[in-house]
């Protein structure tokens, strides 16, 4: 355990590399979360403690979780892994987010107060750059003043050429009642078409849009949300969904159930005589709605019902007093008919300061990597 700090603020930096050192932050890292500025699900224990059980403990990946910890509370974590990567015979050790790909807003976990915390972590992989070559870091909170601070430290010691915006996030600002919105957003037409369809639907027999929230729920609903054949309609080619293997549908029982508890699930099924024709897995965080992860029947695609669940969602979350509706990442072009707005994405990435860092950069544009 390194101490890093002055005489008026000691951070102790502890690694953690091990699975039951890792479960045995949990307390602590639910009381970081909830007094951190985050408002993000994915950097919650619940989530990265699944995806790591699920979908990150492979061969080629290892934990790299750093705790800062101050007269022995927690006061930051830096959720990380470090992946090994074969290139031209040589190993490369890339530090990347613990949830990296299938997560949105991941970064520094952090108290208010911790403004060195930053700082305790860039000197820290400074000092132990030996373990690692590369900084690969995506998804970060672009305005988050964790990310910033992060960044700045780690550009500060040359570990990075600072915070670089990548992927929009599109949100709404719920600031007024849900009709004004939703007459301010589409034409009559629209609505018309969507009345319309909605009647179409009622006639095929009985329509139904039922919001699972209870954990004892999520695994019938999830049942049904694994079976449907989600063919891509124009391409008629299959969608990829992450929860297509084994892997994917474990960590979503597991996770999803988890939320549940927590309260933060708003899973939301529209189903006609108890088929599933449409679903949207979405959260609800500190006032705010998470728009994750949706899907709809083809076979029922010319009645648009992934479009009109939305719809009704974001009536529910307008008319439940909510301040904000996130569609998290990617500006696809339905997200654009509903909002302008949008808050970025960023990514820290760098090299490692040793000279095996500096042999494995020069060998960056070599093509191929597979798992050592």
């Amino acid at each position: 355990m390194a101490v890093i700090g002055d005489a008026e603020r000691m951070l102790e930096i502890q690694e953690v590399t091990d699975d039951a050192a890792f479960a045995a932050l949990e307390s602590d890292w639910r009381a970081l979360h909830e007094a951190s500025d985050s408002d993000s699900v994915f950097l919650g224990f619940d989530w990265l403690r699944a995806w790591w059980t699920h979908l990150g403990s492979r061969g080629d990946q290892s934990l790299f979780v750093l705790v800062a910890r101050e007269d022995d509370r927690v006061q930051a974590i830096l959720p990380l892994m470090c992946v090994r990567e074969r290139r031209r015979g040589l190993v490369r050790r890339t530090l990347r987010f613990l949830g990296t790909g299938i997560s949105d807003r991941l970064g520094m976990l952090a108290r208010p107060a911790a403004q060195h915390a930053g700082e305790a972590f860039a000197a820290h992989l400074h000092a132990q750059a030996s373990k690692w070559d590369r900084l690969e870091l995506v998804d970060l909170d672009h305005d988050a003043a964790s990310s910033r601070q992060l960044a700045e430290a780690l550009e500060k010691r040359g570990l990075c050429d600072g915070l670089r915006k990548t992927h929009p996030c599109p949100w709404i600002a719920i600031g007024s009642d849900w009709e004004t919105f939703y007459q301010d957003r589409t034409s009559a037409k629209t609505r018309s078409n969507n009345r319309n369809k909605t009647r179409k639907l009622e006639k095929l027999g009985e329509l139904r849009i039922r919001i699972v929230q209870a954990p004892s729920e999520v695994p019938d609903a999830l049942a049904k949300i694994f079976a449907m054949n989600e063919r891509d309609a124009y391409k008629g080619e299959a969608r990829r969904r992450p929860f297509d293997d084994e892997a994917g549908r474990a960590f979503f029982r597991d996770v999803l159930a988890a939320m549940a508890t927590r309260g933060w699930l708003y899973l939301v099924l529209m189903e006609v005589d108890d088929q599933l024709i449409a679903y949207r897995i979405n959260f609800r965080y500190r006032n705010a709605h998470f728009d994750y992860f949706v899907g709809f029947s083809p076979g029922h695609n010319r009645l648009s019902p992934g479009r009109l669940l939305a719809v009704e969602v974001m009536r529910d979350a307008f008319e439940s007093g909510l301040e904000r509706f996130d569609f998290l990442r990617g500006f696809e072009d339905w997200k654009r008919e509903w909002t302008e707005q949008a808050r970025d994405n960023a990514e820290i990435v760098g090299q490692g300061p040793s000279m095996r860092s500096r042999l494995q950069a020069l060998l960056q544009s070599a093509g191929g990597t597979r798992g050592s």
